[in-house]
């Protein structure tokens, strides 16, 4: 029919098609029935990145790391950090829900303590 019109005939992805005409949430996510899908376009940040960036946002405005900050300048995986907290061993912490926050000078408190004196060396003493 398509041809018999003068138009061209290319395969339509149903379910894309299907996605597009989803109505949206205002955070963005469309439901399809079975799951939400994050609709995101090119000049978008996916809502994982903008989640992200406005904790760190919000983490600076209270002076604290986030956990993923502290782990970065600790060098440690996240159940390293975790033991600490456990054992009280690491920086103070805020928990909030289920997010850790390091405030930078319990942050600063805690590196100072780690700080370790150079032996003088007994080299050039006199006995």
């Amino acid at each position: 029919l398509a041809i018999l019109l003068g138009k061209e005939h290319r395969p339509v992805d149903l379910w894309t098609t299907r996605i597009a005409e989803l109505p949206t949430s205002p955070t963005g996510l469309h439901y399809d029935g079975f799951s939400l899908s994050s609709s995101t376009r090119n000049d978008e940040e996916p809502l994982e990145m903008q989640a992200t960036t406005r904790l760190q946002a919000l983490a600076d405005k209270l002076d604290c790391l986030t956990e993923a900050d502290f782990t970065l300048l600790a060098n440690a995986s996240p159940s390293t950090v975790e033991a600490w907290r456990k054992r009280g061993t690491g920086p103070s912490y805020i928990l909030i829900g289920n997010r850790y926050l390091y405030p930078r000078q319990a942050v600063s408190e805690y590196l100072h303590g780690l700080t370790r004196e150079r032996a003088r060396s007994m080299k050039g003493v006199l006995l």
